[in-house]
């Protein structure tokens, strides 16, 4: 509930979910898997001359113990990449 001094108003929930996700976006990943790099990346084949891995958590996808690298290795992230 919502509302200024003692009435309380019912919130629309869908509405303040899309306000949230405008105000408050998700911050750009640190760390992308290939298979999220190959998903949501401009480059989807990868950088061409290689990149460099270690074992850590996507911070897309949340899965751990998987190899990552940064986003710019597949070129950065296309629009739409965190919905």
């Amino acid at each position: 509930m919502a509302g200024k001094g003692d009435t309380p108003r019912a919130v629309n929930g869908e509405a303040f979910r899309r306000n949230y996700d405008r105000i408050f976006p998700r911050p750009y990943p640190d760390w992308i898997c290939d298979e999220c790099g190959r998903l949501h990346g401009k480059r989807p084949g990868g950088n061409p001359h290689g990149a460099t891995y270690h074992v850590g958590e996507c911070s897309i996808c949340g899965t751990g113990g998987v190899e990552v690298t940064e986003c710019r290795d597949y070129g950065h992230l296309k629009e739409g990449w965190d919905k």
